[in-house]
Order: C-alpha cells, then sequence, then structure tokens
C-alpha cells in the first residue's frame, strides 16, 4: 500500500524548482546489511512515510527517496531539508 499524502515544490540552491511528494506506506525496507542489527536490516511493516524528490537536472524523475518510521519526524526533516517548499492545496 503506499497513498500520496502531499505533493509540492522546493528550490534546489533557491534557484531551481524540483517536485516533492509524501506519501503514507506500509513498508519500510531495511538495509539487508548480515552485519547491522536486526532493529536495521530487517524490513519492517507498518504505517511509514516515503518522501520522493527530484533532483535539479530530472523534474520529471522521482530518483530521491528517504523513509520515515512516523509523520512528526518526516515533516521535521522536510521542514530543516527543504527550503522555500510550498505544497499544493
Amino acid at each position: 500500500m503506499i497513498n500520496l499524502i502531499k505533493e509540492g515544490t522546493f528550490l534546489y540552491e533557491e534557484k531551481v524548482i524540483c517536485n516533492i511528494r509524501l506519501y503514507e506506506t506500509d513498508f519500510l525496507p531495511g538495509s539487508a546489511d548480515y552485519e547491522d542489527v536486526p532493529e536495521i536490516r530487517d524490513d519492517k511493516y507498518g504505517k511509514f512515510y516515503l518522501l520522493k524528490f527530484t533532483g535539479a537536472g530530472t523534474p520529471d524523475i522521482f530518483n530521491n527517496a528517504r523513509y520515515y518510521e512516523n509523520l512528526i519526524r518526516a515533516e521535521s526533516d522536510i521542514a530543516k531539508n527543504f527550503k522555500h517548499l510550498k505544497w499544493k492545496e
């Protein structure tokens, strides 16, 4: 399951418009690294958030992603790292 919560734009280097989307998902991928502890290594199922965004040279390709365990952490990271963010209404 993956549901779009909201989408919008942000400015990269205060010049280039990039697209951003926040989703709710039921899957959080683990690292799959056998040296990691199980909490990091193993996939998780439940309620999580996925942020996808485009790069400066690829306005139609959402090739960047970040996962979050809760909405508060997602919104905090987004506010901190994506300047001049505008969500569509």
